[in-house]
């Protein structure tokens, strides 16, 4: 899923390692495997067990490979993460859990940039945390939900340059 979001994440992962020995780096297996169904439109229809079964073979494939954790660079699909298998729920680092944690040290105003499925399950307001954060994370209307969907995520899928891309972003951080 997302093999440009996971290629940028193993990317992130070794210019921030990087120190003196390049032996001294974490070993890291990405499992990329982007015909996953459209995970937005396969919740929005309310139909999951496709994924979940998808989902759970590449994290029991990861656990034979002998990982210790798991970072799963597609956010809408960590709607699944409750149904999952507890010794496999066990290896997976929430990206929800992870970003409040981020906003509640820094009490910083944020703008919600997810998709719409994200939004429509509304995984950031079940999350545990929400009453903690729920001032600092700015929820954009219906209409610029749509342009971040349409028109930046579904872009960036597409490898479109970010450079493009950014003064809709920088509009949507001033508008709302």
């Amino acid at each position: 899923m997302g093999p440009l979001a996971s290629a940028e994440f193993l990317k992130t992962i070794y210019e921030r390692s990087l120190g003196g020995y390049e032996q001294d780096s974490p070993i890291v297996i990405m499992y990329s495997d982007p015909t996953f169904p459209d995970r937005t439109e396969q919740f929005l229809q309310g139909s999951y067990e496709v994924l979940l079964e998808r989902l759970i073979e590449a994290l029991q494939f990861l656990s034979q490979m002998q990982v210790s954790q798991i970072v799963i660079c597609c956010m809408t699909i960590h709607h699944l993460l409750p149904r999952l298998p507890p010794q496999l729920r066990a290896l997976v680092i929430s990206l929800l859990d992870v970003i409040f944690d981020n906003v509640v040290r820094t009490q910083q105003r944020h703008l919600l940039i997810c998709t719409k499925g994200t939004r429509q399950l509304e995984m950031f307001q079940r999350h545990e945390q929400w009453e903690l954060v729920r001032d600092y994370i700015v929820l954009p209307d219906e209409n610029d939900q749509q342009t971040i969907h349409h028109d930046i995520i579904y872009q960036v899928k597409k490898n479109q340059d970010m450079r493009q891309l950014t003064a809709r972003l920088e509009s949507l951080r001033t508008h709302s």
